[in-house]
């Protein structure tokens, strides 16, 4: 398998995430791709305000913010050139699928999208499947219509500790 970087080398790379925080998840395809002169570009689904149970976080800590305004110093940190939100409700990003291909073609074709990374290989989550079939799903559908590549990558567990994508 190429590594990450050759992948994504000099591209507008889309990240397609469920919520603010997911693109931790991706930091070393993010870090490979700004050394060989990737422009990462995020589109965030929810706004992660209904999901703590992984992270057992007091009571009210999402309602207070925290998790959107950490994932937005975190992209600003990861130097993400832009993040948007389409603002569907978190944990019911599934059942959005058919309004949010069309809204996020529109968005990859305005920056020009070469390559879409999302979670797809992350099993814990129906926003995690959802957000990536919607990724997979717009990704294939501006192929089509422009008939033009964009590369699919998906971030999935190994195991171990390890990620691939």
């Amino acid at each position: 398998m190429k590594h990450i970087g050759e992948k994504l080398e000099g591209k507008n790379v889309a990240l397609i995430s469920a919520h603010d925080d997911d693109h931790a998840t991706h930091i070393n395809a993010i870090a490979a791709g700004h050394d060989v002169g990737a422009l990462f570009h995020e589109l965030v689904l929810t706004r992660g305000t209904a999901s703590t149970h992984n992270f057992n976080r007091p009571a009210g800590w999402v309602a207070e913010g925290n998790r959107p305004t950490e994932g937005r110093a975190a992209a600003a940190y990861l130097g993400l050139v832009s993040i948007k939100h389409l603002d569907y409700p978190d944990g019911a990003v599934a059942e959005h699928i058919p309004e949010a291909v069309p809204l996020v073609q529109e968005w990859m074709r305005e920056r020009k999208i070469e390559a879409v990374l999302t979670l797809g290989g992350l099993e814990d989550h129906g926003d995690h499947r959802a957000s990536a079939q919607i990724g997979r799903l717009a990704a294939i559908g501006l192929m089509a219509e422009e008939q033009r590549r964009i590369d699919i990558l998906e971030v999935m567990h190994k195991g171990g500790g390890e990620w691939m994508a």
